[in-house]
């Protein structure tokens, strides 16, 4: 999930509106969550790579985030090429059979899998959390709901690192991680689970009494000093992306 982190850069995607990257991750979402057809989901997938080695900040980005969703995506491929007792099988074990289209369709679920993540990926990667609030609250969602969205991805992040934390230190004093028996790991992580818990309680109450004290929840109209204008290069990538899925569509 540290892959996920906005860090500042430059570049293509940096310089765009958060509305115009939105409404782009919506738009491309709906495509990827929609096409059956591998091909095109391919295509996507290598569309939005190039989209990633545009900008500094993303290009050395991407093979972390490869390393992280390789181990789903074969799990995903091999799961996915499994057939029972298929007629035209090119392989198989007893009932069990693999095909060539089983084979091209879990190809196409991984696409689809790693196609979501990334286009996710490239707006965390370049969108400060403020902006995404604004861009959220510009496009008509409120910011009661805006802000927990955003503050939810970031919190995931935290206690991530604040999780490998406690288990470093309760490692060092003795903390042994049995493997083999499931129920004995997870009796082994208790020591861990509960601070980390209790962590979370307690960053959770002083996020309640801070926003509570800046009148979250006043109901007043909210001002912003985050001044948010659709240039014509945002205009010009929302035309092209309109265009490129309603090509898509068509095929």
């Amino acid at each position: 999930m540290d892959d996920w982190v906005y860090a500042p850069g430059s570049g293509f995607l940096y310089r765009l509106d958060p509305r115009a990257k939105l409404i782009f991750v919506i738009a491309v979402g709906g495509y990827l969550a929609l096409e059956s057809a591998s091909h095109l989901l391919l295509l996507v997938l290598a569309i939005l790579h190039i989209l990633g080695l545009l900008s500094k900040g993303t290009r050395s980005r991407l093979l972390p985030l490869w390393k992280t969703m390789w181990p789903l995506l074969i799990t995903i491929i091999l799961l996915g090429s499994l057939r029972w007792r298929a007629e035209d099988a090119l392989w198989g074990v007893g009932p069990i059979t693999v095909t060539r289209g089983s084979i091209w369709t879990a190809v196409g679920l991984g696409a689809r899998i790693a196609g979501l993540s990334l286009v996710l990926s490239l707006l965390l990667w370049t969108t400060d959390p403020g902006d995404a609030v604004a861009g959220l609250t510009r496009l008509g969602v409120p910011f009661e709901l805006g802000f927990p969205m955003v503050m939810a991805l970031e919190y995931v992040v935290t206690y991530k690192r604040t999780f490998y934390q406690i288990l470093e230190a309760q490692q060092s004093r003795g903390l042994t991680l049995s493997r083999g028996n499931p129920v004995r790991m997870a009796r082994a992580y208790i020591p861990v689970l509960v601070p980390l818990l209790i962590t979370a309680l307690r960053s959770v109450d002083s996020l309640a009494l801070a926003l509570q004290s800046r009148g979250f929840a006043s109901g007043r109209k909210r001002t912003s000093r985050r001044v948010l204008r659709l240039r014509r290069g945002d205009w010009v990538f929302l035309a092209v992306t309109a265009c490129a899925l309603a090509g898509l569509a068509q095929v």
